[in-house]
């Protein structure tokens, strides 16, 4: 099970199996655990992309996704979703606001991500969770073992 921390929002944190993801609140109801459940079963990149595919992307606005693959990571945004990817003290910034569909991008290196629907940073205390589905304002996800700052 995937570890993160999380300051508490309307969206929806999904932690599951080697994904972690954070789905837009306004989605319609079961969609998060929906892709709890499909991302817990996948095995692999390829398979959690499958299981993104076969939701309807009407009914998911905007979306972040980070999954752990063969030796890279798989970053998939849709709409207001962005990922932060933290290396050192380098940030590179994955958002894709006009895309019709989704951009994905692969990281080959990095100390962690951070996944969010704004620049804002977020107030409140953070919390750790060992995997689930929790409503989250921002995601962390540590990738070498410590906490990302």
């Amino acid at each position: 099970m995937t570890s993160i921390d999380y300051v508490r929002g309307e969206h929806f944190a999904i932690a599951s199996g080697e994904t972690v993801a954070l789905c837009d609140g306004a989605a319609p109801a079961g969609i998060s655990k929906r892709l709890y459940d499909a991302f817990l079963g996948a095995r692999g990149a390829a398979a959690v992309m499958r299981s993104i595919l076969a939701l309807d992307l009407g009914e998911v606005s905007s979306l972040a996704v980070v999954t752990r693959g063969e030796g890279r990571w798989h970053v998939l945004v849709r709409g207001s979703g962005r990922v932060e990817v933290r290396h050192g003290d380098d940030t590179a910034l994955i958002a894709e606001p006009e895309v019709l569909t989704w951009s994905e991008t692969t990281v080959t290196d990095a100390d962690g991500f951070h996944l969010a629907f704004s620049a804002k940073e977020p107030q409140g205390e953070r919390f750790p969770s060992e995997g689930g589905v929790v409503a989250a304002e921002r995601v962390f996800l540590p990738v070498a073992g410590g906490p990302i700052e």
